[in-house]
């Protein structure tokens, strides 16, 4: 008899292996699934990059609205597009962020609503410059004992800063910018000093010890506003007087999105999103190219109960795709 554990001719073997089809399939397969989850993995990532390019946006053009709402609620003076507001507009020095030529005031409007501008009536504007209140500067004149309290005012612009070239790739040229002025003691209640001494010892303190060096008279054209501060208040005033940048580091002027890879978006012709410029004026060529870009503001109401209304839509480019943030804020003032 014959015993043995061999397979017979022709039979299979205990173990036989995958054929090449299989393997095949099964590869293909696999290659399936790997796709599939790298595309959710990619779909994630993109997701989460957009949400991050919003947000980061988003959060800069909020914190602008802030800062622009705290600077108008402490405002006591609009500038708009006339004659007055022009020349202060102009003796602006914006060094390193020059503005761009389309760059308008507001023209305020008394009995105005917050619509769209009639064409060829324009009221927006694409640049905010108020006056402002500082802290008042306190002295004891020596000579008499008396206690001097003296106004003490700054200029405030927000505008479409024009770099010159593009903030980044895919983007503008364009950035919002805040610029503030050096401080200015009141000229008329220097002025009202009747002791000249305490006067000139007054004038001296704000000189040395909080660096004024020139009075203003908010109520007068700018050829005839500004007085120098050097051991009295200047007689005559500076008849072309160039209004400094502040030279406090914490109040230099600054842009708000080109560190960040972003900038102001430009007119895109794009209605009925949030994203759509201009949204409350028309576009305008001469005598303002590209007018508004990402920046509108608009105001209404009388003197004593002015609203400002201003709009920023700017944008930031990631993965070849441009991520815009739209933001409005309504803020109140008194118009002296």
């Amino acid at each position: 008899m014959r015993t043995g554990t061999g397979a017979t001719v022709g039979g299979k073997g205990g173990e036989a292996g995958l054929s090449l089809l299989e393997v095949v399939i099964s590869l293909g397969i696999l290659s399936m699934l790997f796709l599939v989850i790298l595309r959710s993995t990619l779909s994630v990532a993109d997701s989460n990059t957009s949400m991050e390019s919003f947000n980061a946006i988003l959060v800069k053009t909020q914190a602008a609205m802030a800062e622009l709402h705290e600077d108008v609620s402490t405002a006591r003076r609009t500038f708009e597009e006339d004659a007055t507001g022009r020349a202060y507009f102009d003796a602006l020095e914006f060094g390193a962020l020059p503005r761009a030529t389309s760059c308008l005031l507001p023209i305020n409007d008394s009995l105005g609503e917050f619509t769209l501008d009639v064409p060829a009536d324009r009221k927006v504007g694409n640049s905010l410059l108020v006056a402002g209140e500082m802290a008042p500067h306190d002295f004891t004149a020596p000579s008499d004992g008396k206690a001097y309290r003296v106004n003490v005012y700054r200029l405030v612009c927000y505008y479409v800063a024009d770099y010159g070239f593009p903030v980044a790739p895919g983007l503008t040229r364009f950035d919002l910018a805040r610029w503030e002025s050096m401080a200015f003691a009141d000229w008329a209640t220097l002025t009202a000093i009747s002791n000249a001494t305490a006067r000139q010892e007054v004038v001296a303190d704000l000189v040395s010890t909080a660096n004024i060096k020139y009075a203003w008279d908010p109520s007068r054209a700018i050829t005839s506003a500004f007085y120098e501060l050097d051991t009295d208040v200047s007689a005559t005033p500076e008849p072309a007087f160039s209004i400094p940048a502040s030279p406090v580091a914490a109040r230099y002027p600054r842009a708000y999105y080109r560190k960040y890879n972003a900038s102001l978006s430009q007119n895109n012709g794009i209605t009925g999103t949030e994203a759509a410029i201009p949204k409350f004026t028309q576009a305008l060529a001469a005598p303002a190219p590209g007018f508004p870009h990402g920046f509108e503001v608009k105001i209404v109401g009388p003197s004593g109960a002015r609203k400002i209304k201003t709009r920023i839509v700017a944008e930031r480019m990631m993965r070849n795709q441009v991520f815009r943030a739209a933001s409005e804020t309504i803020s109140t003032m008194r118009d002296i």
